[in-house]
């Protein structure tokens, strides 16, 4: 089985997506499914990444406990993308995660990646 390798923790094994931590390797799920990030939009802050499902529902808990508290109005920059898994949008997500406030671009260069355009360089 040939292995994809991105710089970051996500990459490509045959038919599944994997994060690399410390400890190894954890399998995130089949590039099928859809990968989802959560990230505030006014700060271009990071928050969450992995299996789409599992980071809506991070995000949803997230937006209310915001409007739940004194301080609704950070609820109004979460914002959550998914799309399918691929080496360049594999590549992009671990770009968002070893650049501060990449993040906040991620939105316009999926839809370069999804129009063929070329990105410039990236992290490698």
């Amino acid at each position: 089985m040939m292995l994809e390798h991105f710089d970051g923790p996500y990459f490509i094994d045959g038919d599944a997506l994997y994060f690399r931590n410390q400890s190894g390797a954890i399998k995130v799920c089949d590039t099928t499914e859809l990968f989802g990030v959560g990230y505030d939009a006014q700060e271009a802050m990071l928050l969450k990444h992995g299996q789409a499902s599992l980071v809506a529902e991070y995000m949803e808990t997230l937006a209310a406990a915001f409007s739940g508290s004194h301080m609704p109005g950070l609820a109004e920059g979460l914002t959550f993308v998914t799309f399918k898994i691929g080496p360049e949008t594999i590549e992009e997500v671990n770009a968002c995660i070893q650049v501060t406030n990449r993040v906040g671009r991620l939105p316009e260069r999926l839809e370069m990646i999804a129009n063929g355009e070329d990105l410039g360089p990236t992290l490698h």
